[in-house]
């Protein structure tokens, strides 16, 4: 991707007015007085003047028409959880906004989706349209190029209050076509370049690695009889361009020129390549996207916006989707993926008989929490036996899996002796929660809030902490662990309002974990409240786990 130069003195930057702080109207939105208007305008300023550039420079000529506008709710700029537009069948969740020129400023037009609850926002995309649908301003983010030529790169904090009318500046430049990656959007969707009879695609391809979705690498091939036909080849092994440089990774939109098809049917073939710095694929599988085009679908996407096709590869399933769409998906899963194409790898699982994994998670029976229900993240938030994607009453453990209602003492929890190694960090399958104490003269064992004499601790006892999160859980009371002559003593302290079933120890004077992290594996002691390790040989590490199942009476009738 070719490098842009900053010092370029055909930029030109603009002011436009989206919510501002310094001036509020007290304007009620119509029809809904819990909701705030956000509107907002255009000034143009001289850029070029400013900034004492050599040669004179010019915006791309056209009337403005419309904004996209890109928003998500909340304190996080880096969220990408767009607020919905509306329209399930775009591809995205971009807000289109009309515009109207008021006494020189363009303003927007009143739009439903930009009257929003009171709270903090923040804007992330911001891209001003012609009337035939050109590109003309844009708001640079952070990371791109052309950020230091903005006061206020996006995202931008947008706060709210109830009864106001509010304005906000948003600073943007004009559109320079093939400086895409300057502006810093993590794909380049304003990246059309105009070809006549052309046919645009972008993708971005939701990586498992990372749970995030990223602008692809991809190539095209196109024939005329069919997908991989022999002699009709139109075009092979276009491939768009992609770019690291910024803070997020970048891609284009590829355009291929085609001639008239007239009647004819054309078949095109989308690859998907590695991306480095962005993701990996695996190299077992063949990442495919396949689809007829028509002279009618060139047609029909001039007048869409974006103009091209976007594919999303491997990600969530689309709401509701309508026929055809999303494009390549062959099956009718609203979704696209290698099942669309036949071309997964022939063994999902490597290693895992199929017989012993059902469903098909790669998680073997014998260790999987939900045996009948794929769920390869093992998620078990209240740490039984059940995973959450089959749990009947996934915040409440319990012995069998039944409705909340049924189960008896619901004011009981699994509890731990907190320590400073999580269980589920340990080489075991699935993710239950839980702690173990290693005693090596660090960490907790050193700590002077826990070690309240010489050889005596006194050790916290959690409930319910799923995910080792002690603010999701309470406190069942302490666990006294001693050293007596050349024994170990290990007690269970329960608060006077908490009762104590099922105890379970664990303690190995070499450092070593139990095999297995059910509680079973912890078979020290008699199901009393205490348990004393003889004749301990002196040298660290030891390793310690006290786990038990406690009640709490003060809810009790």
């Amino acid at each position: 991707m070719k490098h842009i130069k900053l010092s370029m003195a055909w930029l030109a930057v603009l002011a436009l007015i989206f919510t501002s702080c310094s001036k509020e109207e007290s304007d009620p939105v119509p029809g809904d007085q819990e909701r705030i208007e956000i509107t907002f305008g255009s000034l143009l300023n001289d850029f070029n003047n400013q900034n004492k550039q050599a040669e004179p420079g010019a915006c791309i000529e056209g009337t403005p028409g419309y904004v996209l506008v890109g928003i998500t709710e909340g304190d996080d700029p880096d969220s990408v959880d767009y607020i919905d537009d509306g329209d399930p069948g775009d591809g995205d969740d971009l807000i289109q906004v009309d515009l109207k020129n008021n006494g020189g400023n363009w303003e927007t037009e009143y739009s439903d989706l930009l009257a929003l609850p009171a709270g903090d926002y923040h804007l992330q995309h911001f891209i001003v349209y012609s009337e035939d649908n050109q590109v003309l301003w844009v708001a640079p983010r952070v990371g791109g190029a052309f950020e230091e030529y903005v006061d206020n790169p996006l995202p931008q904090l947008i706060s709210l209050a109830a009864g106001t009318k509010p304005y906000i500046s948003v600073d943007v430049l004009c559109f320079i076509p093939r400086s895409e990656e300057a502006y810093g959007y993590p794909f380049f969707d304003f990246d059309v370049i105009e070809v006549e009879n052309s046919y645009c695609i972008f993708v971005n391809y939701c990586w498992d690695e990372t749970g995030r979705d990223y602008p692809a690498h991809f190539q095209v091939e196109v024939w005329r009889d069919a997908y991989g036909g022999s002699d009709e080849v139109v075009f092979t092994t276009y491939m768009n361009t992609v770019d690291t440089s910024g803070d997020w990774p970048a891609a284009s939109v590829l355009c291929l020129p085609f001639p008239d098809l007239g009647d004819d049917t054309y078949y095109v073939r989308v690859t998907l390549l590695d991306y480095e710095g962005a993701y990996e694929l695996d190299p077992e599988e063949d990442y495919i996207i396949q689809f007829p085009i028509t002279q009618a679908d060139i047609d029909a996407q001039e007048g869409m916006t974006p103009a091209y096709t976007h594919i999303r590869y491997n990600c969530e399933p689309v709401a509701d989707c309508p026929p055809n769409y999303p494009v390549g998906d062959t099956n009718q899963d609203c979704r696209v993926t290698c099942d669309d194409t036949n071309t997964c790898p022939d063994d999902p699982c490597p290693g895992i008989d199929p017989a012993t994994d059902p469903d098909g998670d790669c998680i073997p029976d014998d260790t999987d929490n939900c045996p009948d229900v794929y769920n390869p993240d093992q998620a078990n938030r209240d740490g039984d036996a059940f995973g959450d994607a089959c749990d009947l009453c996934p915040d409440v453990a319990s012995e069998e899996n039944v409705d909340c209602p049924l189960i008896p003492g619901n004011d009981c929890d699994t509890a731990y002796m907190f320590g400073d190694v999580m269980l589920n960090t340990l080489d075991y399958p699935g993710n239950n929660w839980g702690w173990g104490l290693l005693v090596d003269g660090e960490g907790v064992d050193v700590d002077p809030e826990y070690l309240v004499d010489a050889g005596v601790w006194v050790i916290p006892f959690y409930a319910g902490a799923a995910q080792n999160d002690i603010t999701k859980g309470w406190r069942a009371g302490d666990v006294r662990i001693e050293v007596i002559g050349d024994d170990i003593e290990i007690t269970i302290e329960p608060y006077d309002y908490v009762t104590v079933e099922e105890t379970h120890f664990w303690f190995n004077d070499d450092g070593a974990w139990p095999e297995k992290r059910s509680p079973g594996s912890f078979d020290l002691g008699d199901g009393g409240l205490s348990y004393t390790m003889e004749n301990v040989d002196g040298t660290l590490p030891y390793s310690v786990i006290v786990h038990a199942k406690v009640c709490d009476s003060r809810n009790d009738d």
